[in-house]
């Protein structure tokens, strides 16, 4: 991953979900999610997800152990970089943004 990544969350029903993913922040609600500045090798994405959304992205380097925390009603998925080509992109039902490469 070469770019910035920007993340803002949205709140429904109490529950924090990530609402954008963005290579630039986008305004003041935005937080700094992975800088590939400040990293050595990442290779996986640990996404966290419940029957709604996507609640929690991990960049981590999959050669070394990964902490992750158990939660009822929260399913984990490892996903490695190279098998996606650097390319994430998130869809709902709200509305469709062009696929952006981080």
């Amino acid at each position: 991953i070469s770019e910035k990544v920007y993340a803002r969350n949205v709140e429904f029903e109490g529950v924090q979900y990530i609402g954008h993913l963005r290579n630039t922040p986008g305004g003041n609600q935005d937080f700094l999610l992975f800088d590939p500045s400040l990293s050595t090798s990442i290779y996986s994405l640990y996404i966290a997800s419940d029957n709604l959304c996507i609640r929690c992205l991990v960049f981590v380097d999959s050669s070394k152990p990964c902490t992750i925390e158990q939660e009822i009603g929260l399913w984990w998925k490892a996903v490695k970089l190279e098998d996606i080509g650097g390319l994430i992109q998130i869809r709902s039902d709200v509305s469709f943004g062009i696929p952006q490469r981080f």
